[in-house]
């Protein structure tokens, strides 16, 4: 008789009950380093600044082994420490999912223990006290324990900038950005090869959100950027601003040494001396995979982008040549 396996979800509720019992110690502490959040539109990059950036600063990540055990992320790190360990040499991705038990994982069903499941736009003063309060010991807990920051890449988070700000006011920012065109073609892209559909929406969803999903498709994605970014911008400016930073995914490819280099001197004005190890450029290669989008619709792709610079004024296109 072969054994019956154990339901997942019956696995999870006696670990997540332990992980609150050794987690209470931190109850009354302040985290000891800041949380860092990777945050943009989709396909601007954001995965392959994750990568490079938990393979070469000191800090705490949530792995593809810790993301399946979310809600008891501080218990099963004991384990993870001794048996896998942090730190990985993954710098390749496929529409944001990477490979490999230690690689880092964008840990949505960690940050959806508080945020809805839903939708990703959250007010400042939408949270309860009490959520706030659990968030804010869960990621406390795993600062202190491993007396390092928490750097997380989860683009959501991007558009719950402003209540995370609240609860963690000294969270860094690492804002991902990337010509317009090219965001769009890659999101038009990822529609048809990921969801099979052009008209199905695609990553981040904005406040308006249902507004846009009943738009064309070129429309629309043109717009989803803008309200993402300009979500991400206007927080950041409001709550963090300097504890903002931005990258350019063209930019980080070109030249991976030198924009670590920068980052790392742009945290170290921040407090933090956290490099770990140099990003070897043999190890970074531009992706390869070629895009199926037929110039008409680039075309169509660019004149919706133009509407938007032009009606919106966009904060984060004025380092492109958009014309």
């Amino acid at each position: 008789m072969e054994p019956k396996l154990i339901p997942y979800h019956i696995l999870q509720s006696p670990l997540t009950f332990a992980n609150k019992l050794l987690t209470r110690k931190y109850n009354n502490e302040e985290p000891k380093s800041p949380l860092i959040m990777i945050v943009g539109a989709p396909r601007t990059g954001s995965t392959i600044t994750y990568q490079m950036m938990s393979h070469a600063f000191d800090t705490f990540y949530m792995s593809n082994y810790l993301e399946l055990f979310f809600s008891s992320s501080y218990l099963m790190s004991f384990r993870y420490d001794k048996k896998i360990g942090q730190g990985h040499q993954s710098f390749t991705s496929d529409f944001g999912q990477t490979k490999g038990l230690s690689s880092p994982n964008e840990a949505e069903n960690f940050w959806c223990q508080w945020f809805p499941h839903d939708r990703h736009y959250v007010a400042r003063d939408e949270l309860s006290a009490r959520k706030k309060k659990s968030m804010k010991l869960a990621v406390t807990a795993l600062i202190n324990k491993y007396n390092k920051p928490f750097l997380c890449k989860n683009l959501s988070n991007g558009q719950r900038l402003a209540a995370l700000y609240k609860v963690f006011p000294d969270m860094i920012v690492v804002h991902c950005v990337r010509n317009p065109l090219d965001t769009a073609i890659s999101i038009l892209d990822g529609k048809e090869k990921f969801k099979g559909d052009r008209k199905q929406w695609f990553g981040v969803k904005p406040e308006n959100f249902q507004e846009l999903s009943e738009k064309p498709v070129m429309q629309q994605i043109a717009e989803q950027i803008y309200f993402v970014e300009e979500r991400v911008y206007q927080d950041a400016m409001k709550y963090g601003q300097k504890r903002y930073i931005q990258l350019d995914y063209d930019e980080l490819l070109e030249n991976p040494q030198m924009h670590m280099e920068l980052l790392n001197e742009k945290l170290q004005h921040l407090g933090l001396d956290i490099k770990k190890q140099s990003i070897q450029v043999d190890q970074i290669r531009k992706s390869n995979k070629r895009s199926n989008i037929l110039d008409d619709d680039r075309k169509l792709l660019m004149e919706e982008i133009l509407k938007v610079n032009i009606n919106f004024s966009p904060s984060c296109w004025s380092r492109y040549d958009i014309r």
